[in-house]
């Protein structure tokens, strides 16, 4: 994973097609996409308050906090998810 998270947020509707990824090792996975599947650049970002407000698990409120990266392919977005912590149902 790049040594610096850059802040980014992604307008609504920027794409299509969404595909989320959740993946245990976001940095890893990020360069084995590129290796394999020739993606990128991944654009890469934290995702906790105050930047995620009013999470919800399975219907009950909850805390996140996630690293993403995203790749960007014409009108497909790819993210890939890693939860780093939170409250105890999202762990």
């Amino acid at each position: 994973m790049h040594d610096q998270i850059e802040e980014w947020l992604v307008a609504k509707d920027s794409w299509r097609i969404d595909i989320d990824v959740w993946v245990k090792d976001l940095g890893t996975t990020a360069a084995a996409f590129a290796e394999r599947y020739r993606m990128g650049p991944w654009k890469y970002t934290e995702l906790k308050a105050p930047v995620v407000q009013d999470a919800r698990f399975r219907g009950e409120p909850a805390e996140i906090d996630m690293l993403a990266a995203i790749c960007e392919l014409g009108p497909l977005g790819i993210e890939l998810l890693q939860v780093r912590g939170g409250s105890a149902p999202v762990m």
